[in-house]
Order: C-alpha cells, then structure tokens, then sequence
C-alpha cells in the first residue's frame, strides 16, 4: 500500500513546500482544520531537521493568519503526532470558534470552545464543499513558497547576550 502523504493525497492537498505540505482534513467539525505533513519518513517529530522545523514554524504561523482571516476562527489547538501507519511527521492545526458558524449549507458549533477541542466530534462534508474550503485556503496562502532558509524575526540565545 502506497503511503498517503508520499503520494500527495492530492484530493486533499492545498500547497505543498520544500520540506512540508499543507492538507485538509477530512474531519471538518471544526472548520478549517489542516495536517501539515513532513515530506519525508521520520520516527518522532523530534527527529526533524532544523531547517525543516523553521519551515514548519513559517507555514504554521501565515497558516493560523489565513485561517482566521477566512473562517474568523478564534484561537487554535495544535496536535503534532507520528503516524505508526505511514511514519510521516505531523502538525495538525485545528480552529476554534467562539461562536456558530455556517459555511454554505453547514453549521459548525464549537462546544468546547476555550477548553481543550472534541477529538471524537466528526463532521464530513460533500466533495464540493471540500474543494471549496481547499481552494479558500490555496487562494489566501497565496503562491509564494517560503524557502527553508526563511526564518522569523526571533533572535537566537546568543545574540540576546
């Protein structure tokens, strides 16, 4: 059986990056909710490069803007995990809103808003719908890939001395 991520699952792909892409999820009880796969097989997400982790900090963060700017979600629960099944890094990024939403025939309720997310809360949509949602966040994430070389403006313990 071939790998999701190392195939592209491309029914659910947004943008894909040097070291990481950007996915869907098929659970959508909390609009907006994406997995940032590794591009690559890894043990632990530990095992990450350091390039590879300013990438995905870069693309969590413009990914968070998007995701408010779109779905006006709140604030954010992460889940970084390993999958036993296909030994891909991932980030899952989740939206949290304070109030209810409808997004085309759909109306979400976040119920436990403020507190940790539902993880056995399902919410599949119809092939439209996800398309729609993909291409809402393509759109926003615009085509500029950042390079693994791009970093953010935090400085580095030595240069705080």
């Amino acid at each position: 059986m071939a790998c999701t991520y190392c195939v592209g699952a491309p029914d659910f792909e947004i943008k894909r990056y040097s070291y990481w892409a950007v996915y869907l999820k098929k659970n959508q009880a909390y609009p907006g909710t994406c997995i940032v796969a590794l591009n690559r097989h890894v043990g632990d997400l530990w095992q990450c490069t350091p390039e590879e982790l300013s990438e995905l900090h870069v693309i969590m963060s413009r990914l968070a803007e998007v995701l408010k700017e779109t779905f006006s979600a709140k604030m954010f629960s992460y889940v970084g995990q390993v999958s036993l099944e296909n030994l891909h890094a991932t980030m899952q990024i989740i939206p949290r809103y304070s109030e209810r939403i409808k997004i085309g025939n759909y109306v979400f309720d976040d119920t436990t808003f403020g507190r940790g997310y539902d993880p056995i809360k399902m919410k599949e949509l119809d092939p439209p719908m996800y398309s729609q949602l993909i291409l809402k966040i393509k759109e926003k994430l615009g085509s500029d890939q950042p390079s693994h070389k791009e970093e953010p403006e935090v400085p580095l313990p030595d240069e705080q001395l």
